[in-house]
């Protein structure tokens, strides 16, 4: 009986340690504000753009979605790629991200993702569409008209293969 009920505890405990523990042996270090840096930088006065990766981006152009919550669906395209209402998707490196349709200010931290809005890094491989969802992102959405949004944004990815920052202001055109 013993031995069983042992067997049963360590057959309970064994899932919570063995996701506990690092590759190399040792326990996991919890991220701290110092891992993941202060919060994204004030917006700058330019066009968005900054570096994921390797890649050093410039947006291009910007077209949003209406979706049933009310809520605007960004799609910026970059370095170049046209897109449009009938085209949205871009096929080169650019942002998606969706946020209210009104003036205000956004933030997310991926530590506390239900405290706001996160943007997401999309770009082809040869094995489909990756995506990197960003650490750490302030929006300003400084105007919404009928068919316009502007804003700005701040955004850091801390990912160790995919560090970035991306910053400065856009231009959605809402597709109606």
């Amino acid at each position: 009986m013993k031995i069983m009920f042992k067997f049963l505890v360590l057959s309970l405990l064994w899932p919570l340690v063995a996701c506990s523990v690092e590759a190399n042996g040792t326990l996991p270090v919890p991220p701290t504000n110092e891992s993941y840096g202060s919060k994204p930088a004030a917006i700058k006065d330019q066009k968005l753009r900054g570096s994921v990766g390797n890649l050093v981006w410039n947006s291009s152009r910007a077209v949003g979605i209406i979706q049933p919550n009310g809520t605007l669906m960004v799609s910026i395209s970059g370095n170049d790629e046209i897109i449009n209402c009938n085209y949205t998707s871009p096929l080169k490196p650019g942002l998606l991200f969706s946020i209210p349709m009104k003036v205000a200010e956004y933030d997310f931290d991926i530590q506390a993702p239900n405290l706001g809005h996160s943007i997401t890094w999309v770009y082809q491989t040869t094995e489909g569409y990756q995506n990197i969802i960003s650490d750490m992102v302030h929006i300003s959405v400084t105007s919404v008209s009928y068919d316009r949004l502007n804003g700005g944004l701040s955004a850091k990815f801390l990912d160790p293969s995919n560090k970035g920052l991306l910053n400065g202001k856009f231009e959605v055109t809402i597709c109606r």
